[in-house]
């Protein structure tokens, strides 16, 4: 089959640009590949460029036997935090439009996969259906629903309520699309070591270094000056016979010898857990229910964002399949409007679930049980809420907990976290990891934090801790009660909830090294049996569209028509051609016979 995969950010980055969702496409995609499928990765939204201007397209080098293909000056932004301000431009940008239609027109895709529309539009989904190819589109997050993707205001309080797309204007403070586009012009250009913008730098570099080399004689000059007020300095100080200071006080009578009375230091009382746990509220909104609901009408005419969704969703239920990742995904989406029949729970699987077991073995140490968070250092990520549940805890009980975090950014809190070490029994703060690192940090570790305080739909570091047989302490929000389930490879508390995950980490300690301590942990669905579950529906796909072809009598290939319906309305057409050499694609202007 020829299959073609949509994300925002390019494959080969994996999860270092674009998180869990790019990091899963770079395992699945060579899976699919190997397996003989033609293979093509699309990106958009990123690159802009003032020479040429307009949406074209570059092939990028092959990645584990899949195309590569970038759309160069996409109207639409990426990622959407980028393209807030202007929502309705991600429902219809004809430009892109235009130029995804003739990349395709030149792949011929049986299968487009979208996995997110981000510096895409809606419409590129209906240019696939014109052109015959089947259309799959996994809801790995919120973005189709919420323009800032977490479903948070200000990406901390859980929205409930988006006020008719009302709230959306002022949720957070995103830039001016223009503006981006242009300081993304303005960037890319000096970093091209072939463009005018570059070599004029360069030229600026020399001059000023052959200024800065023909100023010796004043240099010389200053220097000179500088030696002689030296030496006149020192001469002064032998004819001087000035002595030289000596440390502290002379001791030459009781009185050089009395106590001087120090300031006594005041330091504030602890506070207590309640209103650790109301200050945490105040901030983060109350305890999570992890009930799909479609949020309230507020009788206001739509806003903006407001349409936006609507738009989306009906961009969704235009989809010959809607794949959501976990069970509340689903729920929420149905709620919001898509069809029963069209959307669907695929679970995704993950690449740790191939690898060997741990390397450093888990220490048996029962006194101490240790902790570890892997992920971003964002607020609803849950960090905040894990030192919040600390902070309420006994000396007694934090001297039983080693924590570890290894999570980018984490220089903003880790100073409050240092605060607990002691009494915590250890505690090691790092600036973030590396995929290749997990053996070593899952191997060392008894049990892993996700206490993600909104509902975050599957994230990878659940599926990768029980990959390395790492129970798993969750939230029960989003996707997290699909794979974690409680007493058997992990324990789950309230979401966004302080209390209850102080709570829960003195049951833990209660069970740490007894008998109720979760068996061993059953790895989860791996990246190769996920492949043969896409590649079932992608078949399943195409033979029932081309049965429903050939009851309706169509053309063999379902391209021709309109390829032909395209090339009659002029007489050149612009065609792509691909360099293999090169590794690019560029345009041509040909006549069509």
């Amino acid at each position: 089959m020829n299959i073609v995969i949509f994300n925002w950010a390019p494959i080969w980055k994996g999860a270092q640009l674009g998180g869990g969702v790019n990091g899963y496409l770079h395992a699945l995609a060579p899976q699919l590949a190997a397996r003989g499928h033609e293979v093509t990765a699309i990106s958009a939204g990123l690159l802009h460029t003032q020479h040429p201007q307009g949406c074209f397209s570059r092939r990028h080098e092959d990645f584990q036997g899949v195309r590569v293909i970038e759309i160069i000056n996409s109207p639409v932004l990426a990622p959407s935090t980028d393209q807030f301000r202007e929502p309705m431009s991600e429902v219809s940008a004809p430009e892109l439009e235009h130029e995804l239609e003739r990349l395709l027109l030149l792949i011929k895709p049986d299968i487009t996969h979208w996995h997110n529309v981000e510096g895409f539009s809606a419409g590129c989904i209906d240019i696939c259906r014109g052109l015959g190819a089947n259309v799959v589109y996994s809801l790995h997050n919120y973005h189709t629903l919420c323009s800032q993707v977490t479903l948070c205001k200000g990406h901390e309080k859980p929205c409930h309520n988006f006020e008719s797309g009302h709230a959306c204007s002022t949720c957070v403070t995103a830039p001016d699309p223009y503006s981006e586009r242009l300081r993304r012009q303005d960037d890319f250009a000096p970093r091209n070591s072939r463009s005018h913008s570059f070599l004029e730098q360069e030229q600026s570099r020399a001059l000023s270094q052959l200024k800065h080399e023909l100023s010796w004689p004043k240099r010389v000059l200053v220097r000179g000056i500088e030696l002689a007020k030296s030496s006149a300095a020192l001469r002064r100080s032998e004819s001087e016979n000035a002595p030289h200071p000596l440390p502290g006080l002379a001791v030459e009578s009781p009185d050089d010898l009395v106590f001087k009375q120090i300031p006594v230091q005041i330091t504030l009382p602890v506070l207590g857990s309640q209103r650790v746990d109301e200050a945490y509220a105040e901030r983060a909104g109350p305890a999570l229910s992890n009930e799909a609901r479609r949020d309230p009408s507020s009788g206001r005419l739509l806003g903006a964002h407001a349409r936006r969704r609507a738009a989306m969703v009906d961009m969704l239920n235009r989809c010959d399949r809607v794949l959501a990742v976990s069970d509340f995904v689903h729920q929420k989406f149905r709620a919001e409007g898509v069809d029963a029949e069209r959307i669907q729970t695929q679970h995704i699987g993950t690449a740790s679930a191939e690898q060997a077991t741990p390397s450093a073995p888990r220490k048996v140490d029962s006194s101490v049980m240790r902790l570890v968070f892997l992920g971003f250092n964002h607020f609803n990520k849950g960090l905040p809420l894990l030192l919040t549940a600390l902070q309420g805890m006994s000396g007694q009980s934090l001297r039983k907990i080693g924590l570890s975090i290894y999570a980018p950014g984490v220089q903003s809190i880790g100073p409050s976290f240092r605060k607990l070490h002691p009494p915590l029994a250890e505690l090691n703060i790092r600036d973030g990891y590396k995929p290749e690192d997990l053996p070593r940090i899952l191997g060392g570790h008894d049990l892993c934090y996700v206490g993600s305080a909104w509902w975050d739909p599957l994230p990878q570091t659940v599926l990768e801790s029980l990959a390395f047989h790492v129970p798993v302490l969750g939230a029960q929000a989003g996707g997290i009660p699909d794979a974690v389930h409680d007493g058997e490879n992990g324990f789950l508390f309230r979401a966004n909830d302080p209390a209850a995950l102080r709570q829960r980490l003195h049951d833990v300690l209660d069970c740490f090294g007894t008998e109720r301590w979760p068996p061993q942990i059953e790895k989860p669905k791996s990246i190769s049996l996920h492949a043969n579950e896409m590649e079932e529906l992608y078949r399943s796909l195409v033979v029932h569209r081309d049965m429903r072809n050939e009851s309706r009598g169509n053309e063999p290939h379902h391209h021709s028509r309109r390829h032909e319906d395209l090339a009659s309305s002029s007489n050149t057409s612009r065609h792509m051609h691909v360099n293999s050499h090169a590794g690019y694609v560029y345009q041509a202007s040909e006549s069509v016979t």
